[in-house]
């Protein structure tokens, strides 16, 4: 060794220098750890250089390039920790086919959506605004693997006892928009505890109201219309037609308590007919007929016939038409009783009056 003032260094160049072994083969070798606080190699050193090796260990500064063919992590990628951040920036040109493959249960925790423009082999692409698929014709598959739809969902956690699975979820207040050309638009959604179906003509809320034209609640009963009306499990606003007919069940094994009707004559002659308008502009919402109508009054109904009129949770009554239909059945019965009777009083007194004639 010698010492020049300024480096200590051997007096024969050709020299190795060993720590820990007795047989070194390189100018410094060292048979354990080293702790330093800097490391420097003389071969070209430049800010974003990376440390690598050649053929035979010797480590150099290079410039990043060429490709990485793959990626073997084991049982899993390490480095992060549990609670760490791994970021992949992948610069790809225009004939690449692939940016990142994940297998098995891989999973992708999180993606910046600003950096999906046109990936290549992905099918997707993110204008900034909408990440849509590249490809118009494509299907996406959520829950299959060979969707015949545009969006095709299957399966989903078990919901009922029935087989019903929960596919999709949408909270409260939140709605399906159905329509994107013309001026109607038509939506679904919910609330705490109703189902509404709606239509509008515009596209956000300074504009027109949701129109309801079908509303169920969680007690099962449907409003067609704007309402629905707990006296009643079908509530219709305007009128409803049908090219069939409506029926009432009627069985007897349903009934108990039968009692014949009685003095429906009475009754039905302590009712009256009445000839009205409806009050159209007054209660607009109702969706009443401007034709002139035929019927009964459901309060002076109420007074003989209880049984055939309903009070609404608003207050309003109605009447059902159809019960009616006994209460005329049993008055005419009786009406023909007194026909008969009548007559038989006539054929009495003409039989008087030809005994008479003939004393």
């Amino acid at each position: 060794w010698t010492d020049d003032g300024t480096v200590v260094r051997l007096l024969i160049s050709t020299d190795n220098v060993r720590i820990g072994t007795t047989n070194p083969t390189q100018k410094l070798d060292v048979a354990g750890t080293v702790q330093m606080t800097g490391f420097k190699l003389p071969t070209s050193p430049s800010a974003g250089y990376v440390l690598t090796s050649d053929a035979t260990g010797v480590g150099i500064w290079q410039v990043e390039t060429g490709n990485i063919a793959s990626v073997t992590a084991g049982t899993g990628l390490t480095g992060g920790g549990t609670s760490g951040t791994v970021s992949l920036n992948v610069d790809v040109g225009t004939t690449a086919n692939k940016i990142v493959q994940l297998d098995g249960s891989a999973k992708l925790p999180a993606v910046d959506g600003s950096q999906l423009t046109n990936l290549p082999g992905t099918g997707w692409a993110d204008d900034g605004t909408v990440v849509r698929l590249l490809t118009s014709t494509d299907n996406v598959g959520i829950g299959t693997t060979s969707p015949d739809a545009r969006l095709h969902i299957a399966g989903g956690p078990a919901w009922t006892t029935l087989n019903w699975r929960k596919t999709i979820a949408i909270d409260e207040v939140n709605a399906i928009k159905f329509g994107r050309g013309g001026t109607t638009k038509f939506g679904m959604g919910v609330t705490v505890n109703t189902l509404y179906h709606w239509y509008t003509t515009t596209e956000d809320a300074s504009g027109d109201a949701a129109n309801y034209y079908m509303v169920v609640n969680d007690s099962g009963q449907v409003g067609i219309g704007n309402v629905t009306n707990s006296s009643y499990e079908l509530y219709v606003i305007g009128d409803a037609g049908a090219t069939g007919s409506f029926t009432s069940i009627s069985d007897l094994r349903y009934k108990k308590n039968i009692q014949p009707l009685e003095s429906a004559l009475d009754k039905v002659l302590a009712l009256r007919g009445v000839r009205y308008d409806w009050r159209v502009d007054e209660f607009a919402d109702k969706k009443f007929s401007a034709r002139p109508q035929i019927g009964v009054i459901a309060q002076e109904v109420e007074a003989v016939l209880p049984e055939i009129v309903t009070t609404g949770e608003d207050g309003y009554k109605g009447v059902a038409y159809s019960k009616l239909t006994a209460v005329l059945i049993e008055a005419v019965k009786a009406q023909q009783q007194q026909i008969v009777d009548l007559q038989a009083a006539v054929a009495d007194l003409q039989d008087q009056v030809k005994l008479a004639s003939a004393d």
